[in-house]
């Protein structure tokens, strides 16, 4: 079940927010119009929701975690500490997003992914099933990888670049 709940911004603004059952919201939670949460979502402290923003089910989001305008987030999707999601980005269910990583706009990042802490990923990135990007890991503008593909600490990928799947490497 869920309900409609009338939230008072730390600015005084107030907005309606969907919540589903058993949701704990932290201190100085900012929320933009139109957005859902999921069953069972732990929001830390500090964290911004822009407009038109869907939480699925079973959602950890870490202190201080921005979510752009038309962001989703997946089931079960935890976000560390200082997370930033531009606008339109998708996670899928199961993703695992370490401390400090950065997603600019139109990204969209598939079940089962995990990225390390640090990571950063450009505009329109696309992430199958299953990657694993490791720590402080860059991937450029439009880049591209296939299902389980495993790419380790520090890799730094230019823009356009598409591996496919299956793909693994300790450095690039």
């Amino acid at each position: 079940m869920t309900t409609e709940s009338v939230h008072t911004n730390p600015d005084g603004s107030q907005v309606t927010v969907t919540l589903g059952n058993g949701v704990r919201i932290g201190d100085g939670v900012t929320f933009g119009n139109d957005v859902t949460i999921g069953h069972f979502v732990t929001v830390g402290d500090d964290v911004t929701f822009g407009n038109y923003v869907m939480i699925g089910d079973f959602v950890t989001l870490g202190d201080g975690v921005t979510l752009g305008n038309d962001v989703t987030l997946g089931d079960y999707a935890m976000l560390g500490n200082y997370v930033s999601l531009a606008k339109d980005v998708t996670l899928g269910n199961y993703v695992t997003l370490g401390h400090y990583v950065r997603l600019a706009k139109g990204g969209w990042i598939g079940d089962y992914v995990t990225l390390g802490n640090g990571a950063t990923l450009g505009i329109g990135v696309w992430l199958g099933k299953g990657v694993w990007l490791g720590s402080d890991a860059t991937l450029g503008i439009g880049v591209w990888l296939g299902n389980d593909a495993t790419l380790g600490d520090g890799v730094r990928l230019g823009n356009r670049v598409k591996l496919g799947n299956d793909v693994s490497s300790a450095t690039a």
